[in-house]
């Protein structure tokens, strides 16, 4: 088993007892040396309360956190590859650097949270409520944002390729120096939202004009 596989055994335990995040914490802090499989972490999973969890850096690949409360959750620089967070509340979580590629955001609260530098290629986040997030530098390779609320996200220098936000609410949104190509973006946008300094190719984005974003070519 690898350092990555690395899990808690005695957080099962810790939060059946206390049900809170001390509990939990401690255990997470006490037991890094214990080794136990994906689906014992998984159950851990279903029984924790993971608000304000810290768990950076971790293999978290796979898993399910449907409908958990992660709000200021730190997973910073973790796997969570593949992983199903539909329903989640994610606000102000810090996901900087996390891997994200190929996840489930569908329906998940993401409201302030911080992504900077994640890597959400194809991830799946329908619905999904990125108000006020930060999506700098991320990479949105063929992910699929649509009906999304992205309002007043700052989602600068970010790679928008193959990406669909249809039907999504850009009101203040920020795209300035953004890679954006063969993307959807027929979206809600207004003045409010910036494309300044963005390259955009190949995208289908009429409905988006037609509310007259920012697309100044100078800073």
């Amino acid at each position: 088993m690898s350092v990555t596989d690395i899990i808690v055994r005695e957080v099962i335990l810790a939060a059946v007892i206390t049900g809170g995040f001390l509990g939990i914490q401690l255990a997470v802090d006490q037991s890094r040396s214990l080794a136990a499989d994906k689906r014992s972490m998984q159950q851990t999973l279903l029984l924790a309360d993971l608000q304000k969890i810290q768990l950076p850096k971790e293999n978290l690949s796979g898993l399910s956190f449907g409908g958990k409360n992660l709000s200021g959750a730190d997973l910073s620089g973790a796997n969570l590859k593949a992983a199903v967070l539909s329903g989640a509340n994610l606000s102000g979580a810090n996901l900087d650097e996390t891997d994200l590629s190929g996840v489930n955001l569908n329906g998940a609260n993401l409201a302030g949270a911080s992504l900077a530098g994640a890597d959400l290629t194809n991830a799946t986040a329908t619905s999904a409520d990125f108000t006020g997030a930060s999506l700098i530098g991320a990479d949105l390779t063929g992910a699929s944002l649509k009906s999304s609320d992205l309002r007043n996200a700052q989602a600068t220098d970010a790679r928008l390729d193959h990406t669909d936000l249809s039907f999504a609410l850009l009101d203040y949104a920020n795209f300035e120096g953004a890679a954006i190509s063969d993307s959807i973006i027929n979206a809600e946008c207004t003045p409010s939202t910036s494309f300044r300094l963005a390259k955009v190719e190949n995208t289908s984005w009429e409905r988006c004009l037609e509310g007259g974003p920012d697309l100044r070519s100078e800073s």
